[in-house]
């Protein structure tokens, strides 16, 4: 119980100053009491009630970990993951700066040390391997794992994970929680992975789609502009299909589909995973919840 109490309070307060990393701003110059009371009237007519900084954790303030130490493993082989928790020092650049100063705030609150294990993969597999390798040893080498989510639902459904939902401190109603993807990944009132603003790569890895104006002009001098398109909710898989079908051209000439050519669709590299943004795009669901909590 003590365990589990400790690791619950880690990860809200992870998550917590992740939330408001980087609210904080410059000195203003200094203003009239006049000017001071129309801004505040302002501000009070137009800020939203929902607005961040008006969410407190709910931790008490007499927590204290004793010293324990906290081990997170990550994926170290993608430079954005390993950025998401673990910093050497301050060095000007805002979102280390940022992360930095997050895991000193937390570890000061909480009277405990926090220790990052990278290991040596990335995005396209080998991280599970390391998790099942520490679970079935029956070693104690991680408190908190970091992984991609499709590589670790395997690991849920073979009982590695604790149920966060059993956890102290835990709130999933706070706005710093995907609250959306819990509710879809929670299964008869437990749920063994979650993701929230911890995790920067949310938005870092947004996928987007960049098309050069001039050559679709060109190309397909009688079209609509691509932003109409887009704006009268036409823009389809298939519409994207007929616009890039009769664009390649063997710009070289050398008879072969090779770098030198135009095409009419492609990933920046093989490393984007850029296909994984059509599931999304076009709203496929992998997965439907039904009433009674089954898929």
């Amino acid at each position: 119980m003590k365990n589990t109490r400790i690791l619950s309070a880690i990860l809200a307060m992870l998550i917590i100053i992740s939330a408001f990393a980087g609210c904080g701003g410059k000195d203003e110059p200094a203003q009239t009491a006049e000017a001071t009371d129309e801004v505040t009237t302002a501000a009070e007519e137009t800020t939203p009630a929902n607005l961040r900084a008006n969410f407190k954790d709910s931790l008490p303030s007499d927590i204290d970990l004793n010293g324990a130490l906290i081990r997170f493993t990550a994926r170290n082989g993608d430079v954005d993951t390993a950025s998401e928790f673990f910093a050497d020092s301050m060095n000007g650049e805002v979102v280390n700066d940022a992360v930095y100063e997050r895991n000193l705030k937390v570890e000061e609150r909480l009277n405990c040390d926090i220790e990052y294990i990278p290991q040596n993969v990335n995005c396209h597999g080998g991280f599970g391997s390391v998790v099942t390798k520490s679970v079935t040893s029956g070693s104690d080498d991680y408190d908190i794992v970091a992984n991609m989510m499709y590589d670790n639902m395997s690991l849920v459904l073979r009982g590695f994970y604790l149920d966060l939902n059993s956890l102290s401190y835990l709130d999933f109603d706070m706005p710093w929680w995907n609250r959306a993807f819990h509710d879809v990944i929670e299964y008869n009132g437990r749920v063994y992975s979650s993701i929230g603003e911890l995790a920067q790569t949310v938005l870092s890895g947004t996928f987007v789609m960049f098309f050069d104006r001039t050559a679709f002009e060109l190309l397909h001098p009688d079209e609509q502009s691509v932003y109409t398109t887009v704006d009268e909710g036409n823009w389809t898989l298939d519409k994207l299909i007929y616009y890039c079908s009769t664009v390649y051209s063997d710009l070289n000439g050398n008879g072969e589909a090779d770098e030198g050519d135009r095409y009419g669709h492609f990933f920046t590299n093989t490393q984007t995973l850029g296909a994984d943004s059509f599931t999304g795009g076009c709203n496929i669901k992998l997965v439907d919840k039904l009433d009674d909590g089954s898929y």
